[in-house]
């Protein structure tokens, strides 16, 4: 079984979608987490009109993003767990049945896509950004390379061995739970080579840049990476949609 979750505070233009899109699956072998920050606005209203059986709606006080994902961590029953916040939606229907179906192929401990990123002007969604990832060779990590976040399940058990979120970082702990991950001498991957989530523009990477970057370096250095915060800003530009070759 797939866990999904969905950290949000004040989220009620963006959270049906994301339940939309799950709802939406041709694979029902998940559980649907919801982690609220006790939102000010009607959010929890909004995912309770969806309540139902593998869904489960929390909203309780955090100290930020990754507080909140390990929060969510300890309700997930789930073999594999994916991460997909309110805004994020799968790009089309049948996204659990082929990673599902991946997973059962390979025996896989992470599996991972393509992301688009999105922005929206006068409620009409424009892609910005196309992350085409690749396969994963281990010295790509080197230069800044990455799977996409919001398209990585991985192996719940493999969480609990590495450790979870570290919450001393704000913006990159997503990058560090990753880098802790791929740097596991065994590990295995699973790519499938087409865009699996989009994922909306606007999160907070981009609204503290220079934050971002001092914890990506504190990352990288941990890992015996000079260069890579640089390489992976570089690797960015190539994906902007109007720098990217016709």
């Amino acid at each position: 079984m797939i866990s999904i979750v969905t950290i949000c505070y004040n989220e009620s233009k963006n959270i049906e979608k994301t339940i939309e899109s799950i709802n939406s699956q041709s694979n029902k072998n998940y559980e649907h987490i919801i982690k609220d920050g006790l939102s000010t606005d009607n959010t929890i209203e909004i995912a309770n009109k969806f309540k139902s059986a593998n869904r489960k709606i929390f909203s309780y006080a955090d100290d930020g993003i990754y507080n909140a994902f390990n929060q969510a961590l300890s309700y997930c029953s789930g073999d594999y767990v994916n991460f997909l916040n309110a805004g994020d939606y799968y790009a089309n229907s049948n996204v659990l049945d082929a990673v599902i179906n991946l997973i059962k192929k390979t025996n896989c401990d992470l599996v991972y896509g393509d992301l688009n990123v999105y922005s929206t002007h006068n409620d009409t969604e424009f892609s910005v950004r196309q992350w085409e990832a690749g396969k994963f060779k281990k010295n790509k990590l080197r230069y800044g390379w990455m799977p996409p976040h919001p398209t990585v399940f991985l192996r719940r058990k493999l969480i609990s061995n590495i450790g979870s979120f570290n919450e001393k970082y704000n913006i990159s702990g997503d990058y560090d739970l990753l880098m802790r991950a791929l740097h596991i001498s065994n590990i295995s991957t699973g790519y499938l080579n087409n865009p699996i989530v989009n994922m909306r523009y606007g999160g907070v990477s981009q609204s503290r840049y220079i934050q971002s970057f001092i914890e990506d370096t504190r990352i990288g250095f941990k890992h015996g990476y000079i260069f890579t915060p640089l390489m992976k800003r570089f690797i960015k530009i190539g994906q902007i949609n109007f720098l990217k070759r016709k």
